[in-house]
C-alpha cells in the first residue's frame, strides 16, 4: 500500500539506521561460472545506422551510456510523418555495444548470451564476428559466444547489436531496441540445455501425483559420466524428495535423460491460490558441481468442454480475461518488473483471472509473475502470417516464409528451417513448464486487413498446429478468429486442424447470436471470446455520453464501442449466460500506445480533422498512467467476489452532460443487493437488482430492467452525493471499494502525493508517484489540468511522466506535464546506491519535497522495520 506524504515530512532518523554507501560491485572482469548473470548495465547506444557498428576499434565519443531495458523509439518526437496506428512515433536503426573482459581461468568454459526481447531484426556480433540474425521482436533467443570469446583478463570483448525497426511495421506501438533483459551464462564442461527440459505430472486429477522431468545435457566429452541430482521443493523451500541418476557421456556431445519423483500429496496451483513447487537439477562431475538449474512448477488440471466450457481443478470456471499489449505507457516497451507487477496487480484487484498476450509471444517476466500472482495465460505467436496487415510491409510477414541461412548461429535456428517454425516452437519451449499457460495461439485475425492469395492459409494452420503439438501436447491450440462467424470458407478450413487436434476456437467480437449459431452449426467446436467488447472512454471525461469529436474525447459512461464490437455489459452477458462459452478476453485491460480508435489512421498524417493528434488507445479499463477508468469498477463488481464494489459516476459538477430530462445521470456499479442514494443527506430512493440469471453450471448475473448496474437521474444541486450499499438481508455493507461519494469541488488549490517511499536498490526498481489535485476543502478537483514540474535530486532518475490523456503529445521523458482530469504521474528509477532521493514537485504556486529511499531489501520481512523508521 502506498503512503500519502506531505511536504513537511522529513525522515531525519533514517540516516541513523541506514547510512549512505555504495553497494559492493565486482570489477568489470567476469571471473565465475554461473547461469543468468544479469547483463544490463554499462551498455552504449547510438540512434543511427553505421556502416561498421560492430568494429571493435570503433570510436564511441558520441554514443550514449545506458542501462537496459531500453526503448529508443519512445524517446523520439511525436510526428505526423508517422501514422496514428503506431502512436505517431517513428522507429529507425540503432546500434548497441557492450565491452567486457573475461578472466583467463574461464578459457575453457561455454558462454551464452540470452536476449529476452529485441525489437526487431536484430543482428548480433561478437568481437567483430557476425553470429546471427533474429527478426522476431518478441521471442527470447540465445546466442553461443564460446568460439569467439577472448579470456585473458585484459582484452575487451565487444558485443554489438544492430536493431532495425522500420515503421510501419505493426498495428500498434512496437517500441524499438533491446527492451527486455539480457543474461549471460558461463557454463562448465557439462551443462543442462535449459529450453529442452519438459516437466509433466500425469494422473494429476488424483490426490497423489508423480512428476516426470525430461532433460538434456550437453558435453564437451571431458567427463565420462555425471551424477544428476533432482530435488523437489515446496513453496516454503522444504525438500519433498531427492532422486539420483548416473548418466553416461562417453563419446557423446548431447544426452537425453529423465527422472521421476514418486507419488506424493500435492497442493494444487490455481488463480486463487497460486502455489508453486521448485524442481532443482544439479549436475556433479568428478571435481564437483558442474551445473545447476531450477524450474518453477505448479500442479493443476483443466478441461474444456463443448457444452460446459472450462473446468479448472475440477470446478467450473469462466475466463475473466483481458487482452494486453506489451507497452508500459510512458516507458514505451521497456520492461521493468516493477511496472509489470503494478499492471498485473491492478488487473488482479479488478477480478481478472486470465491474460491473452496480444498479439505476440510473452516475456519470461510476464510468465513468472503470472505463475506467482495467479493468472491463466494464452500465449500468442503471430498477428499475421505470409501477408502484411494494414499495409505494414515491414511487419513479421516479411519473414514468415523465409528460410534460415547457414550464417545464422542463433541457438535452435537450424539451417533450412523456416522462421515461422523456429519462432512458433521457441514460444512453446519457453513457456511449456509454466503453470499459467493454458493455450497456445497460432494467430490473431489472420485473414483480417490483408490483401493477396490466402489459399495456403489452411495448410499453414495445420502446419503450425502440428508444430505446437511436437513441442507440447498437454495444452490445446487456439486461434483468435473474427471471420468464420461470417461463414468464410477459408477461415472454417483454418479452424478444422485446430478442432481435430482437440483445440479451442476463439471468437473475436462475437454477438450472442453468433455464439448460438456457431455452436449449433459446429457442435464439436469448443468456444470462447478471445477478444470482446472494444468499448472505449477517456478517463474522467463526462462532457458527453459518447464520442466528442471536437476534443477527441469519449464519455466515461461506456455507452460507445467500435462498430464491430459491443459495450462491456453486452459482451459479458453474451458470455456469462452461455455455459458453452468458456469465457472472454476484453479489449483491453490497459490503454496502449497506438491505435487510437475512432481516430486511428493507417497512413502518415492527422486523422482527427482538428488540432488533436491522439497517440494512444481509448479501449483500456485503465489508462496508460495506471489510473482506473469507471469501467474498472463495473468489471470488479462482476468478477471479484473477494471485495464489495460501490462506485458512482460521473463527477458532481455543472459541466457534466445532462440527460433528456436535464438531469445528471448517475450510474452505480456494485455487487450489493441494493443501493440507497443521498443528495445533501436527502434520500433519492433505494434501488435493487430485481432479477438474477442463473445457468446450469452455476454462473449468475444480477440485473435491473436488463441492466447490470443501477441508475438515477438527479437535478444538479451543489453539495454531495453519497451512497449506502445493503446485502440481501438489508444489512449495510461498509467495507466497499470505489468512489462512493461525489462532491462539488472548487478551484484547484493544492495536491496530494502518493508514493511507495522505499525502493530496493538497483536501477531496475521503480517508484510510481501519483499526484491528485484538490481544492481548499480537500475535495478532488476532477477536471483540473494544472501544470506540474518534477525535479529529482540524488542518484536516481526521473524516468517518465504521464497523465493518461490520449491527446497529450508532451514527451514522456519530460519533467513537466499537465494533469488530466485531476491526476498526473511521475515514474522514478532507483539507483545502485543506498540512500535517499529528493523529489521536488511544483504546481499551483506550491512546492513540495518528497524523500524516496533506496534500501538494501524491500522484502516482506523488512517492511515493518521501514514503516517503523518512517
Amino acid at each position: 500500500m502506498k503512503l500519502f506524504v506531505q511536504a513537511s515530512i522529513v525522515l531525519c532518523l533514517f540516516g541513523f539506521f541506514l547510512p549512505v554507501h555504495e553497494i559492493d560491485v565486482e570489477d568489470d572482469i567476469i571471473r565465475n561460472t554461473g547461469r543468468d548473470i544479469l547483463f544490463c548495465d554499462d551498455w552504449y547506444f547510438i540512434d543511427e545506422d553505421l556502416v561498421e557498428g560492430e568494429d571493435i576499434s570503433l570510436a564511441m565519443d558520441h554514443w550514449e551510456s545506458i542501462s537496459l531495458p531500453h526503448d529508443f523509439m519512445i524517446t523520439h518526437e511525436f510526428t505526423e510523418q508517422a501514422e496514428a496506428e503506431s502512436g505517431y512515433l517513428l522507429g529507425g536503426v540503432g546500434w548497441y555495444r557492450k565491452h567486457f573482459k573475461v578472466d583467463e581461468s574461464l578459457n575453457d568454459k561455454h558462454f551464452f548470451i540470452r536476449f529476452e526481447g529485441v525489437y526487431m531484426n536484430a543482428s548480433i556480433f561478437i568481437n567483430g564476428n557476425y553470429i546471427g540474425f533474429h527478426p522476431n521482436g518478441y521471442n527470447a533467443f540465445t546466442v553461443d559466444l564460446t568460439d569467439f570469446i577472448v579470456a585473458d583478463g585484459t582484452s575487451d570483448n565487444v558485443l554489438a547489436v544492430r536493431v532495425e525497426t522500420i515503421t510501419p511495421n505493426s498495428r500498434w506501438y512496437s517500441g524499438a531496441g533491446i527492451y527486455r533483459d539480457v543474461y549471460l551464462s558461463v557454463l562448465d564442461s557439462v551443462y543442462i540445455n535449459e529450453e529442452e527440459t519438459i516437466i509433466t505430472s500425469p494422473m494429476i486429477e488424483k490426490k497423489d501425483a508423480s512428476l516426470n522431468v525430461k532433460y538434456s545435457l550437453s558435453s564437451d566429452q571431458k567427463e565420462d559420466s555425471v551424477t544428476v541430482i533432482g530435488q523437489l521443493l515446496n513453496q516454503e523451500g522444504n525438500l519433498m524428495e531427492e532422486v539420483f541418476s548416473n548418466v553416461s557421456l562417453s563419446n557423446k556431445d548431447k544426452v537425453d535423460a529423465s527422472l521421476t519423483f514418486q507419488n506424493h500429496p500435492v497442493h494444487l496451483w490455481s488463480t486463487e491460490d497460486p502455489y508453486l513447487y521448485f524442481i532443482r537439477l544439479r549436475i556433479e562431475g568428478e571435481n564437483g558441481i558442474l551445473d545447476e538449474k531450477e524450474y518453477t512448477y505448479g500442479y493443476r488440471y483443466y478441461h474444456f468442454d463443448k457444452d460446459t466450457g472450462l473446468s479448472f481443478n475440477g470446478k467450473p470456471m469462466k475466463l475473466q480475461g483481458v487482452c494486453l499489449h506489451h507497452d508500459q505507457g510512458a516507458l514505451g516497451s521497456a520492461l521493468y518488473e516493477t511496472s509489470l507487477r503494478r499492471q498485473l496487480t491492478i488487473m488482479k484487484d479488478m477480478g481478472v483471472n486470465a491474460i491473452r498476450v496480444s498479439h505476440n509471444p510473452s516475456s519470461r517476466l510476464l510468465r513468472e509473475l503470472c505463475n506467482e500472482i495467479g493468472f491463466l495465460v494464452i500465449d500468442e505467436a503471430f498477428d499475421t502470417w505470409a501477408l502484411p496487415k494494414n499495409h505494414n510491409f515491414n511487419d513479421y510477414s516479411s519473414h514468415f516464409l523465409e528460410v534460415i541461412s547457414e550464417e545464422n548461429k542463433i541457438l535452435y535456428a537450424e539451417v533450412g528451417k523456416t522462421y515461422r517454425e523456429y519462432d512458433l516452437k521457441a514460444m512453446v519451449r519457453h513457456g511449456r513448464n509454466d503453470p499459467c499457460i493454458i493455450m497456445w495461439s497460432i494467430g490473431n485475425e489472420i485473414l483480417g486487413n490483408i490483401g493477396g492469395d490466402t489459399s495456403a492459409y489452411p495448410y499453414y494452420a495445420e502446419e503450425l498446429t502440428n508444430w505446437v503439438l511436437e513441442e507440447d501436447d498437454t495444452r490445446p491450440v487456439t486461434i483468435g478468429d473474427n471471420i468464420s462467424m461470417k461463414q468464410n470458407p477459408t477461415a472454417i478450413l483454418m479452424n478444422e486442424p485446430i478442432v481435430k487436434s482437440g483445440g479451442i476456437i476463439g471468437f473475436n467480437y462475437a454477438s450472442g447470436m453468433n455464439y448460438d449459431v456457431m455452436h449449433a452449426n459446429y457442435p464439436d467446436w469448443i468456444l470462447y471470446g478471445s477478444e470482446t467488447s472494444s468499448s472505449y472512454a477517456s478517463r474522467g471525461y463526462y462532457g458527453s455520453f459518447g464520442i466528442h469529436y471536437p476534443t477527441c474525447e469519449i464519455g466515461s459512461y461506456w455507452y460507445d464501442a467500435v462498430e464491430w464490437g459491443s459495450t462491456m455489459d453486452e459482451a459479458w452477458e453474451n458470455v456469462v449466460t452461455r455455459d458453452f462459452v468458456a469465457g472472454e478476453f476484453i479489449w483491453t485491460g490497459f490503454d496502449y500506445l497506438g491505435e487510437p480508435e475512432p481516430w486511428n489512421g493507417l497512413t502518415p498524417g492527422r486523422v482527427s480533422g482538428n488540432e488533436y493528434l491522439p497517440r494512444s488507445s481509448y479501449f483500456g479499463v485503465v489508462d496508460t498512467a495506471g489510473f482506473e477508468k469507471d469501467a474498472y469498477y463495473y468489471y470488479q463488481s462482476q468478477w471479484n467476489p473477494n471485495v464489495h464494489t460501490l462506485h458512482l459516476l460521473p463527477i458532481w459538477d455543472e459541466s457534466v452532460v445532462r440527460d433528456e430530462n436535464g438531469n445528471i445521470r448517475i450510474h452505480v456499479y456494485t455487487d450489493a443487493d441494493s443501493i440507497e442514494l443521498f443528495l445533501n443527506g436527502i434520500s433519492q430512493g433505494r434501488q435493487r437488482f430485481d432479477d438474477e440469471i442463473v445457468t446450469e453450471e452455476g454462473y449468475h448475473l444480477k440485473t435491473q430492467n436488463g441492466s447490470h448496474y443501477l441508475t438515477w437521474s438527479i437535478p444538479y444541486e451543489e453539495g454531495t452525493i453519497t451512497a449506502k450499499a445493503y446485502d440481501e438481508n438489508g444489512n449495510e455493507i461498509k467495507d466497499t471499494i470505489g468512489r462512493k461519494v461525489l462532491s462539488s469541488f472548487g478551484e484547484a488549490n493544492n495536491y496530494k502525493i502518493e508514493t511507495n517511499q522505499f525502493i530496493s536498490a538497483g536501477k531496475r526498481n521503480l517508484d510510481y508517484v501519483e499526484v491528485t489535485i484538490i481544492d481548499r476543502e480537500g475535495n478532488v478537483v476532477e477536471n483540473s489540468d494544472a501544470a506540474f514540474t518534477f525535479k529529482l535530486n540524488g542518484q536516481g532518475k526521473l524516468l517518465g511522466t504521464d497523465n493518461g490523456n490520449q491527446r497529450d503529445l508532451t514527451s514522456f521523458q519530460s519533467s513537466t506535464r499537465n494533469a488530466y482530469n485531476g491526476k498526473v504521474l511521475a515514474i522514478l528509477q532507483g539507483s545502485d546506491s543506498i540512500g535517499r532521493m529528493k523529489l521536488t514537485v511544483k504546481a499551483l504556486n506550491k512546492q513540495k519535497e518528497v524523500f524516496i529511499y533506496t534500501v538494501p531489501d524491500l522484502s516482506e520481512k523488512y517492511k515493518d522495520f521501514y514503516s517503523l523508521i518512517k
